[in-house]
């Protein structure tokens, strides 16, 4: 069985390694990030464009500093927005 969800421009898809989601979190860095958080977190960014979204991940990558233990990779891709169609010129006579 085929599964798919049609992308529309301006939609951006991200895939990532399990380094992102088991960073280690809390006081005692003993709690896992998990998917559910990472959910929270791209969904309090949308929309938004893929540089926008490897800067915020790399932000957030960056927070978890020694609770972050296993290799992480990230990878956005957008589609673009069609350009705004522009009809021919028209000349009207003076």
């Amino acid at each position: 069985m085929r599964h798919g969800h049609p992308l529309a421009p301006g939609d951006t898809i991200v895939l990532y390694t399990d380094g992102l989601t088991e960073a280690r979190t809390g006081p005692g860095r003993d709690d896992p990030y998990g998917e559910d958080a990472l959910y929270a977190f791209a969904t309090d960014r949308a929309p938004a464009a893929p540089d926008e979204v490897i800067a915020a991940l790399t932000g957030l990558l960056e927070s978890f500093g020694e609770g972050l233990d296993d290799d992480t990779a990230l990878l956005a891709l957008g589609v673009p927005v069609a350009p705004p169609l522009i009809g021919p010129a028209t000349s009207h006579p003076s």
